[in-house]
């Protein structure tokens, strides 16, 4: 199976690209879905469901319900937040083992 490196999603109207590499994290808000880059952010007009289906399952991972995070982007991971290289994301502990063994 062929792994894209870049996907699409529609932001004010345009089309925009996402590399994947660069995407740390996917925020999803009542608002709508908030893409963190390694430089910049990009608000979403797609709906979290269409933007898991263009994420390869095997490099995100979903979190709270109000998180797809991308593993190689994780600097570390304590009990109660999971420590990115832009900043922390709330976790529950039980999560932590699953996390990690994606991670690792």
């Amino acid at each position: 199976m062929k792994h894209h490196t870049v996907f699409h999603v529609h932001s004010k109207g345009q089309r925009i690209r996402i590399p994947l590499q660069e995407l740390q994290f996917v925020e999803i808000r009542a608002d709508g879905c908030v893409l963190h880059l390694a430089h910049s952010h990009v608000i979403a007009e797609d709906t979290p469901e269409k933007i898991w289906a263009c994420l390869p399952h095997d490099r995100f991972l979903a979190v709270r319900r109000k998180f797809m995070i991308n593993l190689h982007h994780i600097a570390g991971i304590c009990d109660d937040y999971i420590h990115m290289r832009t900043g922390l994301i709330s976790q529950r502990e039980r999560q932590t083992g699953t996390i990690s063994a994606h991670w690792l």
